[in-house]
């Protein structure tokens, strides 16, 4: 569980999930990680992981199904790891302060929010292409 004040344990999440996600049985073959945001809007859980044909869950790990709908995708590129953050939440605080009000659509709760490390991000740099998918109605 986060708040928007304090994610700092979000990258160390994502290195426990790096040293584990050779666990996962049957991981999509589409090389991308996922960041799955859920919950109140001041407080929120986190998940990082990759799609997986299977049920299965290793001990110690979660499982979540992301709702089919409308996703708002939004993809920019960091390129240097130390921007990686602020990037992120310069995306996010556009995302919602300006695109969505403009836009007319409203956010399809409780739909996870979530961030796409795709074929061209590089977790060894942290660097690379990024999406933010929003889900919309």
């Amino acid at each position: 569980d986060f708040s928007h004040e304090d994610m700092s344990g979000i990258p160390a999440l994502w290195t426990e999930f790096a040293r584990r996600a050779g666990e996962i049985p049957n991981p999509d073959p589409t090389p991308a990680a996922f960041g799955a945001m859920f919950g109140a809007p001041d407080k929120f859980q986190y998940i990082a992981g990759l799609s997986s044909a299977t049920g299965e869950v290793p001990a110690g790990m979660s499982a979540m199904e992301v709702p089919a709908g409308n996703y708002a995708k939004f993809a920019f590129r960091v390129e240097k790891a130390e921007e990686l953050a602020g990037t992120m939440r310069e995306m996010f605080t556009k995302i919602g302060k300006e695109w969505m009000p403009a836009s007319g659509l409203k956010m399809r709760w409780p739909a996870p929010v979530l961030e796409r490390y795709g074929e061209s991000f590089d977790p060894k740099t942290l660097t690379g292409g990024v999406e933010i998918w929003m889900p919309v109605e």
